[in-house]
């Protein structure tokens, strides 16, 4: 099974050969978290931020990651259980205690 016409069989989906190619958009896509790490990263061995900034960026951080929970989970979470104030209270508390 070579050429245009093979595919691969994986558990959830029949591949196409020409879905295992990787194009420019893919690599640009994957070169931007790659990149902003890096910079990341030298960023924090040049730069000793302020306490009071290293905190502002600890509790944006904190923000995003809540936001994405709220955003990714909690719809998925809250057709799992029938009353809505068990999960509401759950992120509550999680986000009070954080």
């Amino acid at each position: 099974m070579s050429g245009a016409n093979a595919q691969f069989y994986n558990e959830r989906h029949v591949f196409a050969e020409s879905e295992f190619t990787m194009n420019s958009h893919a690599l640009m896509l994957m070169a931007i978290p790659a990149l902003v790490a890096l910079a990341g990263g030298l960023l924090a061995a040049v730069w000793a931020p302020s306490h009071q900034t290293r905190s502002m960026i600890q509790h944006f951080a904190a923000g995003v990651v809540l936001a994405a929970l709220a955003v990714e989970l909690l719809p998925e979470i809250a057709r799992e259980h029938p009353e809505p104030w068990h999960v509401l209270a759950a992120f509550a508390a999680g986000s009070l205690f954080m």
